[in-house]
């Protein structure tokens, strides 16, 4: 991946706090116009949608079964 643009250290930052690869602790700094902190975050927000998706899957299924009985 092209690493123009980004700082070396940012990207390992990014690495560490993150625990993605290189590659997609570039593009997210690129895709965050080289702010940290947000992307440190994608990964967690990629988690939480996930997660809060589950939950809303969960609830309904629970609401069905109250329902049905």
């Amino acid at each position: 991946m092209d690493e123009s643009g980004v700082e070396a250290k940012d990207v390992e930052l990014v690495m560490s706090q993150a625990g993605v690869s290189r590659s997609k602790a570039v593009r997210a700094l690129k895709n965050n116009q080289n702010d940290i902190v947000n992307a440190i975050m994608v990964p967690y927000r990629c988690l939480l949608h996930v997660v809060l998706s589950l939950v809303i899957r969960h609830t309904s299924y629970v609401k069905l079964i109250i329902v049905d009985h």
